[in-house]
């Protein structure tokens, strides 16, 4: 909605820039908060794997990262950073065996785990 004012009073033939200032730092504060709590709900989860788990985590993220341009997850000193699995920018959605590499030419290509749709739920 903070985007739809700034939008509109922008769109003024003379926008009043002391009514978009506190409308652009709204949305800042917004996004700095979304931001903020996405790390911390990643952490909260982290904190209750096991070590394994983590290592686990860890050597996936290495694979899946290996295929993708850019938009992997990094896990840099056990904490896993935006666009990873664990977050929204995942490629598995946190299936097990989802987002597994193509299958090569001639190859059936991997299927989701039985019982599963493959489909990220929140």
């Amino acid at each position: 909605m903070a985007e739809v004012n700034v939008r509109e009073l922008l769109a003024a033939e003379t926008p009043d820039l002391a009514q978009v200032e506190p409308e652009v730092k709204r949305i800042a504060a917004l996004r700095g908060e979304t931001r903020f709590r996405r790390i911390q709900t990643i952490q909260n989860g982290l904190a209750v794997l096991t070590k394994e788990q983590r290592q686990h985590l860890a050597r996936h993220e290495r694979h899946v990262a290996g295929g993708m341009m850019g938009g992997g997850m990094s896990m840099g000193r056990g904490r896993m950073a935006p666009g990873g699995m664990m977050g929204h920018g995942s490629q598995s959605g946190g299936q097990p065996g989802a987002g597994a590499a193509p299958a090569a030419p001639g190859q059936a290509a991997p299927q989701p785990t039985p019982g599963t749709s493959g489909e990220h739920r929140h």
